[in-house]
């Protein structure tokens, strides 16, 4: 792999050809697929155009509460339509500015509408970005819910590298190279966050338009967030409009699984947070 890299290059070189009857069939050829690509782009823009201009009354301005999983629909939705957009720019993309078509002396006005539509793909971004949030507003932080903000983050930035790509002639290994690098150092990134904890700690202290879901912060999540629970089991009861004793008893059984799961482990499978949550366990599961 290391070999193979080394000869692959990030810059794009124009490729003459040497005969000058070659080099005008090649020219033709050039001219034919710019025409090609031109009305293809101009077509996909006319067509994001549509989806952008109704998403903007309706998912910017106009947008009233709906139900848990009409709301769902409506991110899950928005979402296919966003990763089949970007896999149409990325594929079309990529095909038409893989060689010579960047160095074509009137090629502008098709680098203008490969442009016009990555910026329309970034406000399709933007827009599946405000019905994550509008979820998240009326129901709370869950795991794809962060999931789908990491994923928006990746489609932005792979827009930019598109961009750089066709703007300074640069190759497909560049566009394919830059994207793995900056996905991969996302991923760590994410890593270093205890997700079941700021979940948890969002769901519990930020106001949201519907009733706390403990059903997700005692059953659905790990046993991580347990020191959360205790610390806050009156919040949770206020929020979700449950008793104190009921979400006492949610807590006592969530301790008891975690117990259980201990007990069956040995030290490969050690970390603080777990310690931490034995020794409010013990400490408390007879009170």
């Amino acid at each position: 792999f290391e070999k193979s890299q080394a000869n692959l290059s990030e810059e794009l070189l124009r490729k003459r050809k040497e005969k000058q009857s070659l080099f005008y069939h090649s020219m033709l050829a050039l001219k034919t697929e710019y025409h090609i690509a031109l009305i293809g782009i101009i077509a996909l823009n006319v067509l994001l155009l549509m989806v952008n201009f109704l998403d903007v009354p309706y998912v910017w301005y106009a947008y009233n509460g709906i139900s848990a999983s009409d709301l769902s629909s409506f991110v899950h939705e928005g979402t296919y339509a966003l990763v089949m957009s970007i896999l149409l720019a990325m594929g079309v993309l990529m095909y038409f500015f893989r060689k010579n078509l960047h160095f074509y002396p009137k090629g502008q006005v098709l680098k203008t509408a490969a442009y016009v539509w990555l910026v329309q793909n970034a406000l399709l971004t933007f827009s599946v970005g405000i019905r994550n949030i509008r979820y998240v507003d009326n129901f709370g932080l869950a795991y794809l819910r962060v999931a789908v903000f990491i994923f928006l983050l990746l489609v932005l930035v792979g827009l930019l590298l598109m961009y750089i790509k066709i703007k300074d002639n640069k190759s497909i290994y560049f566009l394919l190279n830059r994207n793995t690098w900056v996905a991969y150092g996302v991923l760590i990134a994410a890593a270093f966050v205890n997700w079941d904890i700021a979940i948890s700690r969002y769901n519990i202290h930020v106001h949201h338009k519907t009733k706390l879901d403990t059903s997700f912060l005692f059953w659905d999540m790990s046993d991580k967030n347990l020191y959360i629970l205790e610390e806050n089991k009156e919040k949770i009861a206020r929020r979700s409009g449950k008793s104190i004793k009921k979400i006492e008893g949610y807590i006592q059984h969530k301790k008891n699984n975690l117990k259980t799961r201990a007990a069956q482990q040995n030290w490969k499978s050690w970390n603080y947070i777990t310690r931490y949550n034995m020794n409010v366990t013990k400490n408390q599961l007879y009170q």
